[in-house]
């Protein structure tokens, strides 16, 4: 139990350094192809 509370930590941080650029990034490109 003990070692699951670091590896959500490590996951949240992970999530917030890859998955959010990639949707930003996303988003404009699309704005991109759109205009």
């Amino acid at each position: 139990m003990g070692m699951l509370f670091p590896l959500a930590i490590f996951v949240v941080i992970f999530y917030f350094f890859i998955i959010r650029p990639q949707k930003k990034r996303q988003r404009a490109q699309d704005e991109l192809l759109s205009s």
